[in-house]
């Protein structure tokens, strides 16, 4: 119950102690956008001030008394804003149905695809121990989050050190805050349409399809990129009207150029240093420039205050790199999209406004056409351009490899984008696109620059995406919003000029969830994950409902139905875009599936009986389950991985080989090949030993290596792979043998065992010949 509780301080840490360096821009600027940019901000100064300390080794020390000064400032934040007033330019239904769009998505996520305490954890596993080791060992590993500051395992590991917060519970009680969070950046971002009516509709779309409860570096940096977005929009339509447009945008591209040219260059803390002296400027109100001129007749003083939204835009920019490398994309693309919304379209250009807006859309079917004649064998182009898109991910921090391999291709870039816009959406991208073209009202909405410039700006963005350009896809949710920004414009006019057709708008929503649930029941691929269709097969029912009252009753009921239809078909598109995608995501399982996890609660039972064991032992298992356990004891094991079963097909194959020997009752070997590992490049495992043995020097070793081997039928099955061939991403449920219990036994105490399904045992191996040289390190 406590971390129930407590959860929410994940975001009201760094928010209040971030406000208490940015209360000179509460009352200045919207509040919205200055509580979204503290929290981002903080995130991003809390993390590496932590990092700080454990780099001059007196955080373990001194974590708890650092854990204090965090919530004593986070008071006095908090505090400062009791005398705000919140006043509210938000439509009333738009906040009504994107929050129930948002609720209806976060409960089938959390509640039909997830069973407490089994889930999907994937890539947090690995935050999740980084928090526990901090929170209970007080280390902050830098090894943990790789090229990533450690953000959720920082605040999360506060939040263990004060309160004992349970992360598995966290899980699903964090997915609300993580919510409002992304409401209050949507609502700060909407700021940007000026018509009420317009704004609303954009607010809807935009939080139906960017809001849920996941977190991550990643996500957190775009959501900072809309701050920055906003903050530009705001900054250039205010100076545009003074120093002229010419001049700012010189301005604002020197700005960018100079802070990513020399972002790589700084270290995260000279660049926190710097953040916290952006904002401590905020505060200080009587911070002036001045600039003397010397006129004829006598000396000229002018004196201006510090811009607070070019404050932001600083913040901002520094926070995104410090948070995520896709920030080198997100940065140019946020201040670029801020920069053109707020210029005035030249005359000369609005005759290119209808080429450009027809002709992009139909430029991005081309590689959609190239995708698909490659699926079908028809063509391959792969090996033209792959050459292309290796040099073009160098840009962005990337480096050939599995992860790299996820983030570019056609297939990779049109599935993201696909799955981001949803169906229904895309069906609304068709009847604009059909409505400004074919209808003589919808053709003089190119002269509109609310609605030309989103869609022309959108499309081009869609184009750079579908083409397969390195990471890109992480910018569809852009998209989504100009194109929602474009839909406000015309969505009005398009549904008087059809005599407002809700009969029809629920039979094409209707149709489409008849499309979800045909392809459930029919596709091979999806029959293993025919137990989270109900949700979809209820929303079929509702929307029959609604069909029989909008045909009976729809002068009475006309703008309810239309409310619930539009959160209907939002939410539709998120809970099919979801399903749609499983055996993507998942693979294809040989049985029924009842949750989405990677881990059963016999996994849990024993990870939670090895809490009582401290850094210095190692976790040896599958990567799947040690993934699991370490995310719940803090203790490292003696590989590194990234996801949940990317690693060197060395070590892979090395950690096969251990388990194997340790199925045979074969110490010897196992502990051989243990050592080995150990000693080439187990990152994670000698950084928390040298910190808690205090050893002397770094060639000074302990004298045994105790591992904690945790065994399972999922265990065995990894360990029999070979190649590239992968186990299925589910758990094993079959009970372990009679004899393979005694095996394993054979090399050690049984310290937990859980029903005979998964067990685990305390393995000692003396240190006497370490296997130098045979591996390179990681």
């Amino acid at each position: 119950m406590i971390s129930i509780l407590v959860s929410p301080l994940f975001y009201l840490i760094p928010l209040g102690t971030m406000l208490c360096l940015l209360r000179g821009l509460v009352g200045r600027l919207s509040l919205s956008l200055v509580l979204a940019s503290a929290c981002c901000a903080g995130f991003a100064v809390l993390t590496v001030l932590l990092q700080r300390a454990e780099t001059l080794n007196i955080l373990r020390g001194g974590f708890h008394g650092f854990c204090l000064l965090i919530l004593v400032a986070t008071a006095v934040g908090l505090v400062s804003l009791l005398r705000c007033k919140v006043k509210l330019n938000i439509v009333p239904p738009a906040l009504l149905i994107s929050v129930g769009t948002v609720l209806i998505v976060y409960l089938y996520t959390y509640f039909v695809l997830y069973h407490y305490p089994t889930g999907d954890l994937f890539q947090d596993v690995h935050s999740m121990k980084g928090a526990e080791e901090l929170g209970r060992f007080g280390i902050l590993s830098p090894y943990v989050t790789d090229s990533y500051i450690p953000i959720k395992q920082a605040i999360a590991g506060i939040l263990i050190r004060i309160f004992g917060f349970d992360q598995l519970v966290g899980y699903w009680a964090l997915g609300p805050s993580t919510i409002l969070f992304k409401l209050l950046v949507v609502f700060a971002a909407s700021s940007i349409v000026p018509s009420p009516q317009h704004r609303a509709v954009v607010f809807v779309i935009i939080s139906a399809v960017v809001v849920n409860g996941e977190f991550s570096n990643g996500i957190l940096c775009f959501f900072a990129s809309l701050l920055l977005m906003t903050a530009t929009n705001k900054w250039m339509r205010k100076v545009a009207e003074t120093t002229g447009i010419k001049n700012s945008s010189m301005l604002l591209a020197a700005l960018v150029g100079s802070e990513l040219l020399l972002a790589p260059r700084w270290t995260q803390l000279a660049q926190a240093y710097f953040l916290l002296a952006v904002a401590a400027t905020s505060y200080i109100p009587f911070l002036r420039f001045s600039f003397e001129m010397s006129p004829p007749g006598g000396i000229v003083t002018i004196r201006k205050r510090i811009d607070p939204v070019l404050l932001l835009i600083l913040l901002m920019i520094v926070s995104m790199l410090l948070i995520h490398r896709s920030s080198i994309i997100l940065i140019p693309i946020a201040i670029g999209i801020g920069w053109a919304l707020a210029l005035p379209m030249p005359r000369s250009l609005r005759p290119c406004l209808v080429t450009l807006g027809v002709a992009l859309p139909l430029c991005s079917l081309v590689p959609v056409g190239v995708a698909v004649t490659e699926y079908l064998g028809i063509l391959n182009l792969t090996n033209l351009y792959e050459p292309i898109l290796s040099r073009a991910a160098l840009l962005v921090g990337s480096n050939p490899g599995d992860d790299f391999a996820l983030g570019t291709g056609l297939r990779n870039a049109i599935l993201e984008w696909t799955r981001t816009v949803g169906l229904n959406f895309s069906f609304l991208l068709a009847a604009t696109f059909l409505f400004t073209i074919l209808s003589r009202s919808g053709r003089a909405l190119w002269q509109d620059q609310r609605f030309s410039v989103p869609w022309i700006i959108g499309w081009s963005l869609t184009l750079l995406i579908l083409v397969g350009t390195p990471f890109a896809y992480r910018a569809s949710f852009y998209t989504v919003l100009l194109f929602s920004m474009s839909s406000s414009v015309v969505l009005l006019q398009l549904w008087k000029s059809a005599r407002c057709p809700l009969p029809f708008a629920i039979a094409l929503v209707f149709f489409t969830t008849g499309f979800y649930l045909l392809t459930a029941h029919t596709s091979a691929a999806y029959r293993p994950y025919l137990e989270f269709v109900w949700p979809i097969t209820i929303m079929l029912s509702l929307l029959a409902m609604m069909g029989i009252c909008a045909f009976y009753f729809s002068r009475r009921m006309d703008y309810i139905l239309l409310v619930g239809l539009a959160t209907l078909a939002l939410s539709l598109d998120r809970v099919g875009s979801k399903f749609i995608s499983m055996p993507h995501s998942y693979g294809r399982p040989a049985s029924q599936i009842q949750v989405v996890a990677h881990y059963t609660e016999d996994d849990l039972a024993v990870a939670q009986a090895l809490r009582n064991f401290t850094p210095e032992a190692t976790i040896v298992s599958d990567l799947y389950t040690m993934a699991i356990v370490r995310a719940r004891t803090g203790i490292g094991g003696p590989v590194s991985f990234s996801n949940l079963d990317t690693t060197a097909e060395k070590r892979r194959g090395l950690l096969q080989q251990a388990i194997n020997a340790a199925r045979m009752a074969d110490k010897s070997t196992y502990c051989k090949i243990v050592n080995q590992l150990i000693d080439n490049g187990a990152s994670e495992y000698w950084y928390a030993v040298r910190r808690i043995s205090n050893f002397k020097s770094d060639n000074e070793k302990p004298s045994e290596t105790r591992t904690l081997f945790v065994f399972s039928s999922k265990t065995a099955d990894w360990a029999t792979t070979l190649g590239e061939e992968r186990v299925s991403y589910f758990p094993n449920a079959r009970p372990l043998r009679k004899e393979e219990i005694d095996s394993i036994g054979e090399l050690g105490p049984i310290v937990a065992n859980s029903n005979g399904k998964t067990i685990a045992n305390l393995v000692v191996c003396p240190v006497e010949e370490l296997f130098r040289g045979l591996m390179s390190p990681d």
